[in-house]
């Protein structure tokens, strides 16, 4: 995801059941907004990685994490 242009994107963690996870912060003037465009190109380069089932949850407040 940075090397797409998504500066802000944090390290995965491991979350519930040992899989991989993120915790997003972000919001109108962050890398992490899901209607940038970098952002956009960066989940659809990095899908083969995250796997197709893997989405991110944005909630009105702009915080979001990998779900």
């Amino acid at each position: 995801m940075r090397s797409h242009g998504v500066s802000d994107f944090p390290d995965p963690v491991t979350g519930s059941g040992g899989h991989p996870g993120f915790h997003l912060q972000g919001g109108s003037n962050s890398d992490l907004n899901q209607n940038k465009l970098a952002f956009q190109r960066g989940v659809e380069a990095c899908e083969h990685i995250l796997g197709h089932q893997f989405r991110f949850v944005f909630t009105p407040s702009g915080v979001g994490k990998g779900a």
